[in-house]
């Protein structure tokens, strides 16, 4: 081995573990996104956090770890919102109203390959269905197909959330008559929980009034004439499964469609990253609502879009490199 090869061979042995490194180190990427929270068989639930969040000074940052597709690990409380919202259901006729005060916040999120919810078909509760009608509890069907390497994990999207619901009997008997219920809403939003993971959502007992006057889309312009106090109705049950990079079906009887059949939706994720975690990455998460006091099957999806730019550390380390040649080249003219 000559003279200049043995010179510069601890320069490339160094060069050689800094670029081979910055794959196994995480790096963090500044972020951009939105996650929107909806219920896709009712245009009344939802909403949106877009980035940077609000009082943020700078863009948040997303750590990613190790070769393509890299894990991604997501500070506390990026995703946050606080608000109210009043909502109405006209796909829904015997759901009048909700109002509703909500705080919904996250601790440290973490996805990786293998993490996500792997193929799902179910009905509630039955494992492996094929059409929605096989349902035991209700004629639901959440059907997931994995994204590439099964890309993925839980998104616990902690909830405090406080309102009162208006419910119509349907079909309403006469005299009509409204349910004016008081909710205290699960403390997690179930698209992206634990796979299988189940809730109950009890409810309270309803105070009835007759004669109420509507508005428009069926909203309650006044409740009317307290009549009593009901025995509280049927919890909500709900089932959440894991955020990933692939696609969530959903179809189940009701509503009806203007053609009378069942109502359907999905919606897909994708994974645009290079190897080194730029780009755009969407991941979406799946659940069901089901049996509770309106009778009808509520779909949850949550979906989180990301773009990651080129990390400042992967800045910092090319100029590091360059520093080092810089140096070789100064001790060869010595």
């Amino acid at each position: 081995m000559n003279a200049a090869l043995r010179r510069a061979l601890p320069w490339s042995i160094v060069l050689a573990a800094l670029f081979g490194a910055q794959a196994l180190w995480a790096a963090s990427f500044p972020m951009t996104g939105q996650m929107t929270i909806k219920a896709p068989s009712s245009s009344a639930i939802n909403r949106s956090v877009a980035q940077p969040r609000p009082g943020a000074t700078a863009l948040p940052t997303v750590n990613q770890t190790g070769a393509a597709p890299m894990s991604i690990t997501i500070a506390p409380n990026v995703w946050s919102a606080t608000g109210g919202v009043f909502r109405l259901f006209p796909e829904f006729p015997n759901v009048a109203q909700l109002t509703s005060t909500f705080n919904d916040t996250h601790s440290t999120l973490m996805f990786a390959a293998g993490d996500g919810p792997g193929t799902v078909n179910w009905c509630p509760k039955i494992t492996g269905c094929a059409t929605f009608t096989q349902g035991n509890i209700a004629p639901a069907l959440i059907s997931i197909t994995p994204g590439t390497s099964n890309f993925g994990g839980t998104f616990v999207l902690a909830r405090f959330t406080l309102g009162s619901f208006v419910r119509v009997p349907d079909p309403p008997p006469p005299p009509v008559t409204i349910a004016l219920q008081t909710i205290r809403a699960l403390p997690a939003w179930t698209a992206g929980l634990t796979k299988f993971r189940t809730l109950m959502s009890p409810a309270a007992s309803p105070k009835i009034y007759a004669s109420p006057s509507f508005g428009p889309q069926g909203s309650i312009l006044s409740l009317g004439a307290f009549v009593s106090t009901a025995a509280p109705p049927p919890s909500a049950i709900v089932t959440g499964f894991p955020m990933g990079t692939g696609m969530i079906f959903v179809i189940d009887a009701t509503p009806p469609t203007e053609n009378g059949g069942p109502f359907s939706s999905s919606t897909t994720g994708a994974d645009a990253r290079t190897a080194s975690g730029n780009g755009n990455i969407v991941m979406v998460g799946g659940g069901v609502a089901y049996a509770g006091s309106t009778g009808n099957n509520f779909f949850r999806v949550n979906r989180l879009s990301m773009n990651l730019p080129e990390p400042a550390s992967a800045v910092g380390l090319m100029a590091g490199a360059l520093a080092l040649v810089g140096l070789v080249r100064v001790r060869k003219r010595r």
